[in-house]
């Protein structure tokens, strides 16, 4: 999964930061539409994106080692580049349940 790119200006950390697609640098969110942040997914859910777009296809996470494993969503993609840069949990493990919309 492609990374999310953040660009900070120096030494200014009550300024917004701006989330990138690390791909093709479009603007796809910022710090200020922060919602929660999840060390153990390394994830960072924000309340507003823009240039994503949300799959059609349903996913279910497989791998064993995942920590959101027997979950289910929707990716999201870039509409510049199609990289994916998240997820939509449709359903989760007790435990995450707060990741769903």
């Amino acid at each position: 999964m492609a990374e999310i790119a953040a660009s900070r200006d120096s030494g200014m950390t009550s300024r917004p930061l701006v989330f990138q697609c690390r791909s093709c640098r479009i603007i796809v969110g910022d710090s200020l539409s922060i919602d929660s942040t999840n060390e153990r997914l390394n994830s960072l859910t924000l309340t507003r994106v823009s240039s994503l777009s949300q799959s059609e296809d349903i996913t279910t996470s497989t791998a064993p080692d995942a920590p959101d494993r027997g979950s289910t969503f929707q990716a999201l993609h870039c509409v510049q580049c199609t990289a994916c840069l998240g997820k939509v949990y449709l359903t989760t493990r007790p435990e995450l349940d707060s990741f769903r919309g």
